[in-house]
C-alpha cells in the first residue's frame, strides 16, 4: 500500500496526528524518536549480556516463546547495562500512548523478538483476542492494548519488517484482506512502529545473514492483562531491577507497577525445551 504511507508515517513532533491515525488505521510509524547511537548502543549491551538469544541456544531456553519459523521471543531484565527507562519513558512515546490508552496506562510485557536468518514469513494474525466476541461492539471501542516495536537493526526488505493490514483492527475477520492491502514499512534504527493489539499483521521473511532483533513493549489499560500469550506464575514478561524502579518518579513507577523484581544481568531462564506460543 504505497499510497497510504504518508498517512501512517509521522515525525516525533506530531503525536496528536499519529494518535488520530492510530485510531483510524491501527498502525503508525514514528521517525527519529531516539538518536540511532542510543539504540545501537543498547543492542551492543544486549549482545554482551545475553549472547545466547542471538544463536541456536535461544530455542532451548525455558522462557523462550516460539512465534514462527526461526522466530522467538525472550524476556530481559531491565537494569544495569540494559536499563532503558530513557527509551521507554521518552516524552514522545509517553504522549503517543496516553492518547489511546489514557494517562494511567501500564506496561504489560517487555522483551526481545528475534527473527533469525532464513526465518520464513509468519501467518497473518492478531496479537490478541478482542475484548468481546461481538464484532459490532468491538469495532466501536478504543484500544485496550498497544504494541510498540523498537528495531535494534533496521526493519527493511532484507532483514525483514512487519506487514500490516491498515483498518483491520476494526474488522470482524481477515477473509477479505489481500496482499495488495498490506503495508510493509521500512523502520530505521531510532524510529518505532506502534500498532493496535487487534490489527492483522505478520512478520516478513528475514532474507539477510544476520539476526533481526527488536525490543517490543506491550502497553495497556489498567484493567487488561494478557492471559492469551502468557501464563500467570510461569512466564516472565516484565522483569525490572529494583534499583531502576527506585530511580523513577511516581509516574514512571506507575508504568512498571506490574514488574517482577529481578537482579540486573541475571539470566531469567534455564536450558530447556522451548514452548510454542500462538501467534
Amino acid at each position: 500500500m504505497v499510497g497510504i504511507e504518508q498517512e501512517l508515517r509521522f515525525s516525533a513532533s506530531d503525536c496528536e496526528g499519529a494518535a488520530a491515525a492510530l485510531r483510524r488505521y491501527g498502525v503508525v510509524i514514528i521517525d527519529d524518536v531516539w538518536p540511532a547511537e542510543r539504540i545501537t548502543g543498547y543492542l551492543a549491551a544486549l549482545v554482551k549480556t545475553y549472547p545466547e538469544i542471538f544463536d541456536e541456544r535461544q530455542k532451548n531456553l525455558d522462557q523462550t516463546h516460539v512465534v514462527g519459523d526461526s522466530r522467538q521471543i525472550s524476556p530481559l531484565v531491565l537494569g544495569g547495562d540494559l536499563a532503558c527507562n530513557d527509551v521507554l519513558l521518552n516524552p514522545v512515546l509517553e504522549a503517543l500512548l496516553q492518547q489511546p490508552l489514557d494517562t494511567d496506562y501500564v506496561f504489560e510485557s517487555i522483551g526481545i523478538i528475534q527473527s533469525h536468518p532464513g526465518a520464513a514469513r509468519q501467518h497473518r494474525h492478531r496479537d490478541g483476542a478482542a475484548l468481546f466476541n461481538r464484532p459490532e461492539l468491538d469495532r466501536l471501542l478504543p484500544p485496550f492494548a498497544i504494541t510498540v516495536a523498537i528495531p535494534l537493526v533496521p526493519m527493511d526488505e532484507q532483514n525483514g519488517t512487519t506487514g500490516f493490514w491498515p483498518g483491520s483492527h476494526l474488522k470482524a475477520g481477515n477473509d477479505d484482506l489481500s496482499e495488495a492491502d498490506m503495508f510493509a514499512p521500512i523502520v530505521p534504527v531510532g524510529s518505532l512502529a506502534v500498532w493496535d493489539y487487534r490489527i492483522y499483521h505478520c512478520g516478513l521473511a528475514n532474507l539477510s545473514d544476520r539476526v533481526r532483533p527488536l525490543l517490543y513493549v506491550t502497553a495497556c489499560r489498567s484493567f487488561w492483562m494478557d492471559r492469551g500469550n502468557f501464563e500467570r506464575g510461569r512466564d516472565m514478561k516484565l522483569l525490572v531491577d529494583p534499583d531502576l524502579l527506585e530511580g523513577l518518579d511516581k509516574k514512571g513507577r506507575r508504568r512498571f507497577e506490574r514488574a517482577q523484581l529481578y537482579p540486573a544481568g541475571e539470566r531469567p531462564w534455564t536450558m530447556h525445551e522451548p514452548k510454542n506460543q500462538p501467534g
